[in-house]
This record gives structure tokens, sequence and C-alpha cells, in this order.
């Protein structure tokens, strides 16, 4: 499994997809910089919010992520219960919220550029891709 390419992704409550980018100049004082979103839907509600997450961010939560990565399933059509699958061969786990300050921090971002409640947010979850799945 690779680490070149990989894209960190949350959902929060509503239809609100979130992907975070690993690379930033962020500082503290940006809590929230409209500039830096663009939308990509309005129904569902979705925006790319471009550098919100610094470099050290990134590497914190691939330091997490990576011993917990479990390959990703699909709902079987019949039963409904997961399963592995060919076309879906992307790794993932979830970091569970208000782990550490860091963590913590990054969901107050989120809250704050999301202008909803810290309370509304789910679990991180990280996401690895290959080459031939971006």
């Amino acid at each position: 499994m690779t680490w070149s390419v990989f894209r960190v992704s949350f959902l929060l409550v509503l239809p609100l997809l979130c992907h975070l980018s690993c690379c930033s100049s962020y500082t503290s004082s940006q809590l929230v910089n409209p500039s830096r979103a663009r939308q990509i839907s309005w129904k569902p509600r979705a925006f790319v919010y471009e550098g919100f997450l610094t470099d050290e961010e990134c590497d914190h939560l691939i330091s997490l992520a990576k011993s917990e990565l479990k390959r990703s399933a699909v709902a079987d059509n019949l039963s409904g219960k997961s399963t592995l699958s060919e076309v879906r061969t992307s790794s993932g786990t979830f970091i569970s919220k208000g782990k550490d300050n860091i963590i913590s921090g990054i969901e107050d971002r989120i809250a704050a550029w999301t202008f909803l409640p810290k309370e509304n947010g789910e679990d991180i979850q990280v996401l690895v891709r290959t080459w031939a799945e971006v």
C-alpha cells in the first residue's frame, strides 16, 4: 500500500462532504477564510477547502491511522452485509472525536468553517487509495 496518494476525508451530519487537502500555510489566526472555499455542489451541499490542514496535521493523521487501516468493503446487494470487492480496493479507518489536542483543533476548525456545532461532527475518516483509484 502506498501513502504517496491519499485524501483525508470526514463526513459531517447533514449532506456536507468536505475533502481535506494535505498542504497549507494555515495559521491559527485564519480560522475562517471564505476565499479558500470552493463550492462543488449545492444539493447536496459540498465544498472543498484548499489548504485546510498543515503538513504537521497531515503527518499526525497518518501516524494515527497507519496501524489501524482496514480494507474498505461494499454492501452486498442481496443481504446488505459488508463484503470485500475487487471494485473497491481502498483502505480506511476512523479517528475518534477529540482523540488528542491536534484532532480537537482540527474539529474546532471544521466547526468554524462549516458554521455547525462541533458536537454535530463525526469521527475523522482517513482513506488510502492507489493511483488506479484516483
